[in-house]
């Protein structure tokens, strides 16, 4: 019986991203199809088979641009812009800021924000929390100058709520594998550890 579960847990854990990221692309297709698709007919006379992924494709490198542009000095100003404009409206607020977090940190810079993925003695002695170093500096502890780091401690299944700590380095175990399979971890609660775990053992 427990090495049906675990079977089973390890197919969900392989077969529900294919199967969410399969419906995420059909919802895209046909509601790029529904939208265009009369114009298409307006203006050509017919439909045009195949159209709807060609339309997908612009929309997504009109996306890239907006990041590209984004990037930049003058694009930053806009969006600073756009989000204290989102900001101000109490129920879109709400939404955006939601939306924008959890974007912030599914396409977070590896090399970025999160510096390393390290274990924490959390809540208490014996048990290990995973946590993320978000910067190191010495701080002045006791009369003496001390290593410290922030480190961010997210929730499972949703990383993008947590809490920060001020912590010794000295008291920090750095963990072997990267932030990106770190966060895998804990969004999936625990249930991707036996491969990522595996991945890193066969590279040692």
């Amino acid at each position: 019986m427990g090495k049906f579960r675990k079977y089973f847990l390890t197919g969900v854990a392989v077969t529900v991203p294919a199967l969410v990221t399969i419906w995420v692309v059909y919802k895209l297709l046909k509601l790029t199809n529904e939208t265009f698709s009369p114009w298409v007919i307006r203006f050509v006379g017919r439909d045009i088979p195949g159209l709807s992924v060609a339309f997908l494709v612009v929309i997504i490198l009109i996306i890239a641009l907006i990041g590209m542009l984004a990037s930049h000095w003058v694009g930053k100003k806009f969006v600073d812009l756009t989000e204290s404009i989102f900001a101000r409206i109490p129920i879109v607020r709400v939404v955006y800021l939601t939306l924008k977090q959890i974007a912030d940190v599914l396409t977070i810079d590896k090399k970025g924000a999160l510096l390393k993925a390290v274990l924490v003695e959390y809540p208490r002695r014996g048990i290990y929390t995973i946590g993320f170093v978000t910067s190191e500096c010495a701080v002045n502890v006791a009369g003496r100058d001390e290593g410290m780091a922030t480190v961010f401690i997210p929730t499972t299944p949703n990383p993008t709520s947590g809490m920060l700590m001020l912590l010794p380095v000295r008291d920090l175990i750095p963990l072997n594998i990267s932030v990106e399979d770190s966060l895998k971890l804990v969004v999936s609660g625990g249930v991707l550890a036996p491969q990522i775990w595996g991945k890193y053992k066969d590279n040692e």
